[in-house]
């Protein structure tokens, strides 16, 4: 079925949680002499290095000279703790972990990485409502987290929540795909695939999953599961304009207008594809652009008191008043008629 994804492959391997080691880089939140901070920075890089190469001892010989050199950075440690977790001594990784959540300050940009850390250390331990908690505080930090996304899906696949599972199966596979992780996108994918040959009626509708996820403001996740959509369906409509939408939420204008008009290409009399490329065209002020798709969606309908509305607004950018002018009439009778009260609410608080 278009815009499912529904895989048939049984897989065989049983994989735990997605052991991962996030490497945090020193920002610039303190005044450190910069020969320190290179210092320090050349221990963390080097004891990623060791612990790469699981040379356990030398990797916690460089954090710690990390820690020593400038204790009031949290990245050595949470390094510290990803050590302690592959030794499975998570008395030392949970105190390293606390000491650098109080030390994060507000505008850090890896917090995503310590609650990940701190949720790892609770699933290792068993703590699996804890660990999903702090996984969801990872993902609220930066949703672009796919770790989280895999790890969450674990624990539900577990609970026996499968759809839940392949939902977040699913988003996981997408970003580490983005991200050029392909092995764990690889394992991600093979997952979904054992949950559909455990149930096959199981499968995600991409186009009302992004629906979803854009009604609850979750932007990104909705422009991920789009864009999978399209590229198995590159030449439907509806999924270029809700793409543009999204993208149009997110500020991203000029994505929006290339969806808007990749929407007109496939469907010539796509009224809300040109309602809504003009509107992102007066969001960056190329009225003449804007003009020209409100135009065209009023030769298309003549009676949508929105359109008579947007042209009203470009019309008054553009210094035309008397076309502004009319058109707000015209909005203003069509709303009325209509019993449009959002409409007319905006109409009368230009009058204000």
């Amino acid at each position: 079925m278009a815009g499912k994804i529904i895989f048939f492959t049984l897989f065989l391997a049983f994989f735990s949680i997605f052991f991962i080691i996030w490497p945090a880089e020193a920002k610039e939140h303190f005044d450190i002499e910069p020969r320190l901070r290179a210092d320090y920075n050349s221990y963390i890089e080097e004891g990623l290095c060791r612990l790469e190469n699981k040379d356990y001892y030398s990797a916690l010989y460089c954090f710690y000279q990390a820690q020593g050199l400038v204790p009031e950075l949290p990245d050595s440690y949470i390094n510290l703790a990803a050590v302690y977790m592959q030794k499975k001594d998570f008395i030392e990784a949970d105190k390293n972990l606390k000491k650098a959540e109080r030390l994060i300050p507000p505008q850090y940009s890896q917090k995503n990485v310590l609650f990940y850390n701190m949720g790892l250390s609770a699933n290792l331990q068993g703590q699996h409502q804890e660990a999903y908690y702090l996984y969801q505080k990872a993902l609220e930090e930066d949703p672009y987290t796919p770790n989280a996304l895999y790890a969450q899906a674990e624990i539900k696949k577990a609970e026996g929540e499968l759809q839940d599972a392949l939902d977040r199966f699913l988003l996981a596979a997408l970003i580490f795909r983005e991200k050029g992780n392909f092995s764990m996108a690889r394992v991600a994918g093979e997952w979904i695939a054992q949950i559909n040959a455990a149930d096959p009626s199981l499968g995600i509708d991409l186009m009302q999953s992004s629906k979803e996820n854009f009604d609850r403001g979750k932007f990104i996740y909705s422009a991920l599961l789009l864009e999978e959509f399209l590229r198995q369906n590159p030449q439907d409509p509806q999924a270029h304009y809700r793409l543009g939408l999204v993208y149009a939420q997110a500020k991203k204008y000029h994505k929006a207008i290339d969806k808007f008009e990749t929407a007109i290409e496939y469907e010539k009399d796509f009224i809300q594809a040109y309602l809504n490329a003009g509107s992102a065209y007066g969001s960056i002020q190329e009225y003449d652009r804007a003009l020209e798709n409100f135009k065209k969606a009023l030769s298309l309908e003549k009676d949508n008191p929105n359109i008579h509305y947007n042209l009203a607004m470009v019309y008054s950018a553009l210094g035309n008043h008397r076309s502004a002018g009319k058109h707000i009439k015209q909005a203003e009778r069509l709303a009325s008629k209509k019993g449009d009260l959002s409409l007319l609410r905006r109409i009368e608080s230009l009058g204000q």
